[in-house]
């Protein structure tokens, strides 16, 4: 894992890159350009682990581009969930609901992800309340995509059990 000089991948990958990407999308791009620059971009190489279930929680990532395989620890077993993809946060609901790490997140490929620290975040919500309730409705409009895909599976498990087939 290095570390990526923000105003760099901004210039390289073009203001279009970021505007299209779900968790910066509708931001200036004078935002997004300030959290590449405040923040730290992490390039990950394939198998690199981004952190581990246990570990504490002071920030999330949003990917830039590449993959992030998602393993859920329960009783020391770590089962795949999802990949996350550029545009995608990783983090944000630790990092808000104040708990550790719940997961491990490995890179599936050459991996860059920005790092929002919550001081950048709080930063971000005192100096431009606008741009923060704009990225604010981004990450909660992608958790609320989660929560369906969560509630399709579970409907799908309990159809399959009350008809008698195994999970």
């Amino acid at each position: 894992m290095k570390t990526i000089d923000g105003q760099v991948l901004w210039h390289s990958l073009g203001a279009a890159h970021f505007r299209e990407m779900s968790c910066f999308g509708a931001l200036p791009d004078s935002t997004v350009l300030r959290l590449l620059t405040e923040g730290q971009v992490w390039q990950l190489d394939k198998s690199d682990v981004l952190f581990r279930a246990g570990d504490s929680v002071n920030s999330f990532f949003v990917v830039i581009s590449g993959n992030l395989a998602a393993y859920i620890c329960d009783e020391d077993q770590h089962a795949f969930t999802r990949l996350h993809g550029a545009g995608e946060e990783v983090g944000f609901v630790a990092m808000i609901g104040l708990h550790e790490r719940i997961g491990t997140m490995v890179a599936t490929e050459e991996t860059l992800l920005v790092e929002i620290t919550a001081d950048q975040f709080l930063e971000l919500h005192m100096s431009e309340p606008e741009a923060f309730g704009v990225l604010l409705l981004n990450l909660t409009r992608e958790m609320a995509r989660g929560i369906r895909k969560l509630n399709n599976v579970i409907v799908q498990l309990s159809m399959q059990q009350s008809r008698g087939k195994p999970g």
